[in-house]
């Protein structure tokens, strides 16, 4: 543990030794940014401090994660190569991007499955996926790092935002309150936005010349309203993997999902709101905008449309699939 004691330190770290007893440190403002592991729970508990049960969707999804070599010649056309899991039916999976060092980074992620570790298995892997650049790129790799797997990606959201007798000058941060499946890349953009709300009260209290008090209850409020959005993206995802069981607004919102990747593969613009909203630049509402919901409606009933009958070599009619 490194921490600095102020003026007291001369500008300089100071390294505590071990501790064989429990040592108490006073602040004006305590942020528990300790992650997943926090213990925050039970600390609140120990001074009768209710906090109700935390919100678990178990995701089922193992990733296995590798860098390799990017060539300085002969480079691809493109920096990132991706195949969506999509419940319930892709339950097999793969991004491909291109990082510093000349470095592609590969995470091959499987639904109730776990990609390999061993470097044929990982290619075999990826050569099972519909997308295969991703396949193209491991096969002519030269220089590689070591492979990691990881298994720990449930999504796990404690509500603090809903402790009445919240304590005063205590905050809790990133995945120390929401966790999400890493497989959509949002925790870290949460804790960014996190910070940056934290960072913004703490000023506006600073210039209005007032003190703490009540700063940190306000804050888990607004961290519980900024959490739905991305929460909902995750999880509903997590849900569908077993549709028939789920509430009809997250059935139909898979179903409208399914058609928006559809029509995002093939038109720019909504591929463009996709991903904002994805990335956490802009609402979920942009992807039912009017334009929007009009290509994907259209594309739900083309696609519902029997498929037009074609000539075949031989004279007799084929169907076109």
């Amino acid at each position: 543990m490194t921490y600095r004691c102020g003026d007291d330190a001369g500008g300089q770290e100071q390294r505590p030794t071990e501790l064989t007893e429990p040592t108490e440190l006073t602040a004006d403002l305590v942020v528990d940014a300790s992650g997943r592991s926090s213990s925050l729970e039970t600390w609140l508990g120990a001074l009768g401090v209710t906090v109700p049960a935390k919100r678990t969707v178990k995701a089922k999804v193992t990733y296995t994660s590798m860098n390799f070599d990017r060539p300085e010649e002969g480079h691809p056309d493109f920096f990132v190569a991706y195949q969506m899991l999509f419940a319930p039916r892709v339950a097999q999976a793969g991004v491909l991007l291109a990082v510093e060092g000349g470095r592609w980074t590969c995470s091959l992620f499987g639904f109730q499955q776990q990609p390999p570790t061993d470097d044929a298995g990982y290619l075999e892997f990826a050569h099972g996926l519909d997308n295969p650049n991703l396949a193209e790129q491991l096969a002519r790799r030269t220089v590689q790092e070591p492979t990691y797997r990881y298994t720990n990606v449930d999504n796990q959201w404690r509500p603090y935002h809903t402790v009445k007798d919240w304590p005063d000058r205590l905050v809790a941060v990133g995945d120390a309150v929401c966790v999400f499946n890493p497989v959509y890349g949002q925790g870290l953009t949460v804790a960014a936005m996190e910070a940056e709300l934290l960072h913004g009260m703490l000023a506006r209290r600073r210039a209005a010349g007032g003190g703490l008090e009540g700063v940190a209850r306000d804050f888990q409020r607004r961290v519980g309203r900024l959490l739905l959005a991305p929460w909902t993206l995750s999880t509903n995802s997590d849900l569908m993997w077993n549709p028939r069981q789920r509430a009809a607004g997250a059935r139909f919102a898979h179903w409208y999902n399914t058609r928006l990747f559809r029509v995002a593969v093939k038109d720019a613009s909504v591929w463009s709101r996709f991903v904002k909203v994805v990335n956490m630049t802009a609402s979920p509402a942009v992807l039912f905008h009017p334009v929007v919901a009009a290509k994907v409606l259209f594309a739900a009933f083309a696609s519902a449309q029997p498929a037009p009958a074609r000539q075949g070599a031989d004279g007799g009619d084929k169907v076109a699939r």
